[in-house]
């Protein structure tokens, strides 16, 4: 699914118009994105958390080039999905 299909079934459903639907989407990312920058976890109920993990610093190797390369350790954003999606998931297939 698309933004724009996402905007577009929402308007639909609680019939807003696309401007107010686009700005309470881009407030709702903001949102998590600024939770998420203060390394907080973010919970949806019957979807799942969002949370950030460090990933420590590594050395990478270009089999080509033949150099080695040290990555720095970042932060990255990671999903965990709730029991009650997986079961839904699972009863589609």
């Amino acid at each position: 699914m698309t933004d724009n299909e996402l905007i577009e079934n929402i308007k639909t459903d609680i019939d807003l118009p696309e401007s107010e639907v686009k700005n309470l989407m881009k407030i709702f990312t903001d949102t998590i994105s600024e939770r998420l920058n203060n390394e907080d976890i973010v919970s949806f109920p019957n979807i799942g958390t969002f949370y950030v993990e460090k990933v420590e610093e590594k050395i990478s190797f270009n089999k080509e080039t033949k150099i080695k390369t040290l990555v720095p350790p970042q932060l990255v954003v990671k999903y965990k999905k709730s029991e009650i999606l997986k079961q839904k998931i699972n009863l589609k297939s």
